[in-house]
Formats: C-alpha cells, sequence, structure tokens
C-alpha cells in the first residue's frame, strides 16, 4: 500500500510538464496538492514522534530506517536513538514535513505544507525553525517572500523583483545576487538565489524533460540536501554531491516501492 507521501508524489507529475513549458511561481508543482504554508511549527509539534503514545509499525524506529505512528500523524524516515535523524516525512494534524531533521528536529532543507492556509514553505531549517535561505508561496500559489530567515522571519525580501515582474533578457527578478527566475533557451529554468550570476544557497531547477530538483546548489550544481522528482513518478530525498546523488537517501518507487539508505556518486551502495 502506498504511503501518502508515494500518493502526493504521483499527482506532482501532471503538474510538472505544465510547469516546464508555461514556466509557473516557484514551487508551483504543489498546486495539485493543495499543500499550505503552515504557520511555524513548535517544538512540541515537530517532536511528537518521540513521544510515548508513539508506536513503531515497521522497520526499525531505533536506529534504522521505519514508521512511527503517535495521536495526530505518522513519521516515516530514518532514525538514531530513538529520534528522526536524517530525511523524513511527517504528518501533523495541520499540515506536512518533508526534509531533514536532526536529532528530532527539524533541521535542514525541507517543505512545510498547512492545509488550512494552503500555504508552502520550501527551504532551510534549523533547531524546528526556518533559518536560513529560502521562499514561502500563498494559497493561491504565488510567492510571498524570499530570502534569508532567522527565528522564521524573514530577514529581506529578496523576491521582490520577481514578485513585481521585472525582467531583464531572460531573468525575472534578479539573476545576478538576489532571488530570480532564469529561463534558458533549451527550456531549462531556474528559480531561486543567485550570487554573482551563479546558482547559489537554494532554489528550484525545472528540466525540459519534466523533471524538477529542489534544493542546495553550490556553484551552480545540486550540492547538499534536496529532492528530485522525475517525471515518470519517481522522487528521491536526500544528499546530493556535484548534481548526484551522494549520501543518506530515501527513493520512493512510482509503483509504491521504497528504497533507503546509502548512495555514493549516483550508486546505491546499501
Amino acid at each position: 500500500m502506498k504511503t501518502l507521501v508515494q500518493c502526493l508524489i504521483v499527482l506532482f507529475v501532471g503538474a510538472l510538464n505544465a510547469q516546464v513549458q508555461q514556466p509557473k511561481p516557484p514551487g508551483s508543482t504543489n498546486t495539485t496538492n493543495k499543500v499550505t504554508t503552515p504557520k511555524a511549527p513548535t517544538a512540541s509539534t515537530a517532536t511528537k514522534t518521540s513521544t510515548t503514545k508513539s508506536v513503531c509499525v515497521t522497520g526499525d524506529c531505533v536506529n534504522g530506517f521505519g514508521k512511527q505512528e503517535f495521536g495526530t500523524g505518522y513519521y516515516e524516515g530514518f532514525f538514531e536513538n530513538g529520534l528522526p535523524h536524517g530525511p523524513g516525512y511527517e504528518t501533523y494534524k495541520n499540515g506536512y514535513y518533508l526534509g531533514y531533521y536532526n536529532k528530532g528536529k527539524l533541521e535542514g532543507f525541507g517543505n512545510y505544507g498547512w492545509n488550512d492556509t494552503k500555504n508552502l514553505y520550501r527551504g532551510m531549517w534549523k533547531d524546528n525553525k526556518r533559518e536560513g535561505y529560502g521562499y514561502m508561496l500563498s494559497g493561491d500559489n504565488k510567492l510571498k517572500h524570499a530570502g534569508y530567515y532567522v527565528n522564521s522571519e524573514i530577514q529581506t525580501n529578496q523576491g521582490l523583483d520577481y514578485i513585481n515582474n521585472v525582467r531583464s533578457g531572460s531573468c525575472i527578478g534578479n539573476c545576478n545576487t538576489g532571488y530570480g527566475s532564469y529561463t534558458w533557451e533549451n527550456g531549462d529554468k531556474y528559480n531561486g538565489f543567485f550570487k554573482d550570476g551563479k546558482r547559489v544557497e537554494f532554489g528550484s531547477y525545472f528540466y525540459p524533460d519534466g523533471g524538477v530538483y529542489h534544493g542546495e546548489f553550490s556553484n551552480g550544481s545540486r550540492h547538499g540536501q534536496g529532492s528530485y522528482l522525475w517525471s515518470s513518478g519517481d522522487y528521491y530525498l536526500g544528499g546530493w554531491s556535484n548534481g548526484k546523488k551522494h549520501g543518506k537517501g530515501i527513493y520512493y518507487y512510482k509503483d509504491g516501492t521504497v528504497k533507503h539508505g546509502t548512495w555514493n556518486e549516483d550508486t546505491f551502495i546499501n
């Protein structure tokens, strides 16, 4: 039986092809599953997987990969010393989180959607708070702000040029040093942060074949933590190095099969 996250991934595919042909605001792949933009999760919500009422239903929920159910939802992903650690997926009463954990806390790259407001935050986290580069989408799938967050608050909205549709050649926004959207002649499109004209920090890259990457960049390459959705419906969440799957990750196949473990430069190790 497919998990909820696998069903959501399947729903993404139809929207992706349309987006590459007709670019929409960053994160618009989520329109079909109506994710919402959450209020920042509190420590109590983000760590419910470790409460005494939680039950491990599959796998190893101590030091391995497993699924743990609790009062308001479930967590599926990697564990260390009984706490979520590494890439994983968690449902809440009013939303979901798909991304990285550090000793039970939301930390690293992650997507958080709210079910009431239909908004979405995609970006970096630390200690259960939005911390680092990321962007927020409203319920009608429009960019609200993009930039650097501290303690879940945006410091400077670097997305204003994008919101105001400031154009320069193939760029909407600021594709030099700031936030922008750049489309290449071959159909490639990048929404995210730039420095000295290079893709850096965090962003979303859409490919002509329908694939899309959301995550960290370094020197223009997929590097760090991120996710990749293929047009086939397969989905990977995990580590990257110089454009290749590298480190701990989870690979969801369209047919419902899940592979989890460690990759080394696109090769699955164990």
